[in-house]
């Protein structure tokens, strides 16, 4: 059983995901802590959220190079949290130009990764 998970859902299309993901302890005496990126649907599952997703929604390269500073930041800012924190297990959902990014962080740091994508990205990838 997992203690605390790191959780990330970058688009609202994909919070569903995230708020179903957690694995809930059984017990009512177990301390759990569920903190990453997220947004409303993340937040009222009881996500702390460390970066709000909507500071990393942009969409074309125009845009992506003119936030590249603040996404970097925000990157930074969920690693050294997690660094903080030391959760037990990292899920992130989707969004591989950002998440793989911080699952390869993740898995330095020894923490297991269970990375959600969905099926069309396969499709697109191949």
């Amino acid at each position: 059983m997992y203690g605390a998970q790191l959780i990330q859902a970058l688009r609202s299309a994909n919070a569903h995901v995230g708020t179903d993901a957690p694995v809930r302890p059984a017990d009512s005496e177990s301390q759990f802590v569920f903190l990453g990126v997220g947004g409303d649907k993340m937040r009222a599952a009881g996500c702390d959220t460390i970066v709000d997703a909507k500071d990393l929604s942009v969409v074309g390269i125009t845009e992506i190079l003119s936030h590249l500073p603040t996404i970097w930041g925000l990157f930074h800012r969920l690693i050294a949290e997690a660094d903080r924190r030391k959760p037990d297990l990292a899920i992130v959902i989707d969004s591989p130009a950002f998440n793989w990014r911080v699952a390869r962080q993740m898995k330095k740091r020894g923490v297991p990764v269970v990375y959600y994508v969905c099926p069309q990205f396969w499709a697109w990838r191949q």
